[in-house]
């Protein structure tokens, strides 16, 4: 009796067996034209493998260079490559490829199916996980939590290329425009009459990011997304990982460290924002004329961003975690390649060439460059100013310190053509 059961069992998992070969070779009888066709026609096997050996076209396509390529998909091949178990899956680079693809030119999910010959499906599930899978891989090197040594080297650089001291990064936030997101109403409906999520950054002398926050509302205010992130409440609170204060060059005069921002900010001990109004003091004006100069660079990182990762240059159509990993992804994919540019001569950089950064001509005019000539559009808007100040005396000291300074010790020659009829004053 155990023997035929032993038999009957055997039987049906010999059939079961037949059942699972034959269906796999139906399969692979339909499956097998598509493969072929992404082999035959597709963008990965057929154009990038032509690409390399064009440098120039190469980094046009995929913002960096094949090389750059190769080194960020030794980094997330394990993450993004999945495990063969009915058929061969897509490879790593492959999905890698489409991925930067659509940060660097915003073309549609659709777009990229024809191009690459996969399934209309299958595009936003590839996006969604290798732009996760970016964000994890670079994030601990590129953006790790600032400490008091990395706001220590940050005003380093400020001092020495931008002239102020003791500035440890400039603040600004960004509304990133998007298509209306399911069931959130007018959450995300922002004062200039379209939907938008909040980048709010702080960039280094480098134009890079040194913190970020990603995801807030474009209905909030100005002042509520800066007080609500953690960023905020530790800078409020004085519990920020800041160096302590320090003289300034060449005097006695001791100053807290300070970021640099736009009227839409708060005047802090540790932020400094410029002098409200318009009929100024030379020294008020030179203090702003100063402050902006340093500011100016939050502004050249968020437009080198959008002008290299044109996903931005447009509304994004997805859902809010999509989104969120779309921004995180291209924050860390810029301080990347701003880290493998500074590592080469500035003649030789791809990633950050002159004409597309900020820079002023012998009359310390500041020169169009080109993401301010093609135009920002509506997505890249400042965030509005409140009108409703409350700066404590503290910080209203610390500000009329850095003025002072900045009209004594702290002069350069080429200050004061910001002053109207300077010239007439000095005959």
């Amino acid at each position: 009796m155990d023997e035929n059961l032993a038999l009957l069992l055997w039987l049906r998992r010999r059939k079961r067996r037949n059942r699972l070969k034959e269906n796999r070779r139906t399969a692979r009888w339909w499956i097998h034209p598509i493969i072929r066709e992404r082999f035959e026609q597709g963008a990965y096997e057929n154009l990038i493998l032509e690409l390399r050996n064009d440098p120039e076209r190469f980094f046009n396509f995929h913002r960096m260079s094949h090389n750059q390529f190769d080194q960020l998909l030794a980094v997330v091949e394990s993450q993004i490559t999945k495990l063969h178990v009915t058929r061969e899956p897509l490879s790593a680079g492959l999905r890698l490829s489409l991925t930067i693809r659509y940060l660097a030119s915003g073309d549609s999910m659709i777009s990229l199916h024809y191009l690459y010959r996969i399934g209309k499906s299958t595009v936003p599930k590839i996006i969604t996980e290798t732009t996760h899978a970016i964000w994890v891989a670079l994030m601990p090197r590129v953006l790790p939590r600032p400490t008091a040594a990395t706001w220590a080297k940050v005003a380093i650089d400020f001092e020495q290329k931008w002239n102020f001291p003791n500035c440890v990064g400039a603040i600004d936030g960004k509304h990133i425009q998007v298509q209306c997101f399911k069931n959130t109403g007018s959450a995300f409906y922002n004062y200039k009459s379209q939907f938008s999520t909040v980048l709010l950054g702080v960039c280094d002398a480098n134009l890079r990011f040194i913190y970020v926050s990603i995801g807030s509302a474009g209905r909030e205010s100005d002042g509520g997304i800066f007080r609500n992130t953690d960023f905020g409440k530790h800078l409020m609170d004085g519990t920020l990982a800041l160096p302590p204060p320090k003289n300034l060059p060449n005097t006695n005069i001791s100053l807290p460290m300070v970021f640099v921002a736009d009227a839409a900010f708060p005047l802090l001990t540790n932020m400094m924002r410029p002098y409200p109004g318009t009929n100024l003091t030379a020294d008020k004006t030179i203090f702003n004329y100063r402050l902006s100069r340093a500011r100016r660079l939050i502004e050249n990182t968020f437009g080198l961003m959008s002008s290299r990762w044109r996903i931005f240059r447009k509304p994004i159509i997805a859902s809010i975690p999509i989104v969120e990993n779309i921004i995180k992804a291209c924050v860390v994919l810029h301080n990347w390649l701003i880290n493998e540019d500074l590592q080469i001569l500035p003649a030789r950089r791809r990633y950050i060439p002159n004409d597309l950064v900020d820079r002023e001509d012998c009359c310390d005019n500041t020169e169009n460059v080109i993401w301010r000539v093609e135009g920002q559009l509506p997505l890249w808007q400042n965030l509005t100013a409140t009108t409703c100040r409350n700066s404590s005396n503290e910080a209203k000291q610390v500000r009329q310190g850095y003025t002072k300074y900045f009209m004594e010790e702290g002069a350069v020659d080429w200050q004061w053509r910001k002053i109207a009829n300077f010239e007439e004053r000095c005959l």
